[in-house]
């Protein structure tokens, strides 16, 4: 097994998506030794996505398999189209896709999104697509359960191309490794989260993962799906981008958090809150999660400073915000008061006065 530090990212083209193929010819590539029940379960989620949903089920509609798979599409009470869009494919594909269509929006009632579309699963496998976002590989599907296969683990993941919808470029993302390997559980808590459409699950790893969610209600899912999915023998990774991650689309989660710098603060100290009870839960991700803790630590001072000066919290909110039973390094107990006192190019030049001297060590509780 390898680390994860993972290679850097290179700028690329944006692939086209992929256009579906006809039931008819999915099915025939189906062994008859492989049975009739969904190996895998396509979950897809969507809202208001009635300009993207296409080609989400089209890549997942265009994947060549032995074995069998079905499509779950979820429309969350969509005011745009989007569950027209989603009601075609179910005509046209009545074997493989099935569009759960609500009369209400769930995700303002619990806070899921997979979670709601999972009981609807036969699969052993579940792969994971939202509405925004597509593949590009129409052997995707037949490579991750083979590696899954091979190697035992409950979770898979590849490489992504990342298109940056404010500017249209584009560079290759969630690069864990230089080549296919099995990777240690836990990696993906020391680097960026790989893009959500890069991954597929055992059935029991995401049922593990809800279990730890009623518990904690820890925030961004993915995070937490993938280290717990990787906990039961490490993460089969596969060295080639076979998705697309559209990054700020209008509507997506991080085009409402890069104006939004007191949810972005709250989202970071409910993080850190959840990688505490993760570690708790998890002994054996404990390192990892307090690596990651550490990364979420360094950029709550800026959140706060940010959401002071834009006005979105008084000086006493964002005091009032900080988490009272985690212990943070130093450098970070200073750049707290500091951002909420002074500017950021101070907050800047303080933090990094203070970092060659007070530096956590690797696995240390902070």
């Amino acid at each position: 097994m390898v680390g994860a530090s993972g290679p850097a990212q290179v700028e690329t083209v944006v692939p086209p998506p992929l256009r579906a193929l006809p039931e008819q010819e999915l099915i025939a590539g189906w062994s008859p030794a492989a049975g009739e029940t969904p190996w895998v379960s396509v979950c897809c989620m969507a809202y208001n996505h009635a300009g993207t949903v296409a080609h989400a089920i089209e890549g997942m509609l265009a994947q060549r398999t032995a074995f069998p798979f079905e499509v779950l599409v979820q429309d969350d009470a969509s005011t745009d189209g989007t569950a027209a869009e989603v009601a075609r494919y179910a005509r046209s594909h009545p074997r493989i896709v099935t569009a759960i269509l609500r009369d209400e929006n769930l995700y303002s009632r619990n806070g899921r999104t997979l979670g709601n579309v999972l009981p609807h699963a036969r699969g052993r496998w579940i792969a994971v697509c939202e509405a925004d976002d597509y593949w590009t590989d129409p052997s995707k599907l037949a490579r991750q359960v083979e590696a899954l296969e091979r190697t035992g683990a409950d979770l898979s993941l590849h490489s992504a191309v990342e298109v940056d919808t404010r500017t249209g470029s584009a560079r290759i993302v969630g690069r864990l490794a230089r080549s296919d390997d099995l990777l240690r559980p836990g990696s993906t808590l020391r680097v960026r989260t790989p893009p959500y459409a890069s991954a597929v699950y055992a059935r029991t790893a995401l049922d593990r993962y809800e279990a730890y969610r009623d518990r904690s209600h820890p925030p961004l899912g993915d995070v937490f799906m993938m280290a717990i999915g990787s906990a039961a023998g490490g993460i089969a990774y596969l060295d080639r981008p076979m998705s697309v991650y559209r990054r700020h689309l209008a509507g997506s989660w991080t085009a409402a958090h890069t104006a939004d710098h007191a949810g972005a603060a709250r989202h970071g100290i409910r993080m850190i809150s959840a990688l505490d009870e993760l570690a708790v839960t998890a002994p054996e991700l404990a390192s990892d999660a307090a690596a990651r803790r550490r990364q979420v630590w360094a950029t709550l001072p800026r959140s706060l400073q940010r959401a002071v000066t834009s006005g979105q919290l008084t000086r006493r909110e964002a005091i009032s915000l900080w988490p009272q039973r985690s212990r943070a390094p130093l450098d970070v107990v200073a750049a707290r008061w500091a951002a909420i006192a002074m500017p950021g190019r101070l907050v800047d030049r303080l933090r990094s006065a203070l970092r060659p001297v007070v530096r956590p060590r690797s696995g240390d509780p902070t």
